[in-house]
């Protein structure tokens, strides 16, 4: 398996097509770095050492809501759809 470099200039243009699913992106904010859904290409921190919330919170999150119901005479089960396809850019061993 061979190796692929991407120029700078050009990781704009591989969000896009990678933002059609859920992306996750290490981001710094408050000098902790995080991995979080990408908002602007500009937040990406790819020049990090090792982050301080480790990305696997985001396959495996602390909470998550499995359904919601209401009681009384409208009785109602809602389940959340599911999210699709989840990508994680910039990931790195410790």
């Amino acid at each position: 398996m061979g190796g692929y470099v991407l120029r700078k200039d050009k990781i704009g243009e591989l969000v896009q097509i990678l933002s059609r699913n859920t992306l996750y992106v290490p981001v710094k904010r408050d000098g902790i770095t995080t991995f979080e859904k990408v908002e602007k290409v500009d937040d990406i921190e790819f020049d990090y050492q090792n982050s301080d919330v480790p990305p696997k919170n985001v396959l495996f999150p602390q909470t998550e809501t499995v359904f919601k119901y209401t009681l009384g005479k409208d009785q109602n089960i809602e389940v959340p759809k599911e999210n699709g396809k989840n990508i994680i850019l910039g990931i790195r061993p410790c």
